[in-house]
């Protein structure tokens, strides 16, 4: 932005309030974003996880040290994991070894 000011005495105000405005549209921050299909973002994400999956299927076809889970690693995503169901979903406590189930109160505690 350019900002034209006076230094005559007789245009103080205005030069105060065209530097004011200035300094208030320097301070705005634009943060652009892609619009992308929903779809299509997904289909991006899934083929990001397939490259991951068949890089770590490569390794541990060569011979490879065990690589940590992709759970732990938030490979996949919460997506993936939020969405999945069965033998494959883990939550975020069970992959960490933390039982947070509550406590039940049964009789035989007295």
């Amino acid at each position: 932005m350019l900002a034209c000011v006076s230094p005559g005495d007789a245009d103080l105000e205005e030069t105060l309030n065209t530097l004011k405005y200035a300094n208030r549209a320097r301070q705005i921050k634009n943060k652009p974003v892609v619009a992308q299909d929903p779809m299509q973002a997904r289909l991006s994400e899934l083929l990001e996880t397939i490259s991951t999956l068949q890089t770590r299927l490569t390794h541990y076809e060569a011979g490879g040290a065990p690589l940590p889970p992709l759970a732990q690693l938030g490979a996949l995503g919460t997506s993936a994991a939020g969405g999945a169901s069965g033998a494959g979903a883990a939550s975020a406590d069970q992959v960490n070894g933390v039982d947070e189930a509550p406590l039940m109160a049964t009789d035989n505690d007295h």
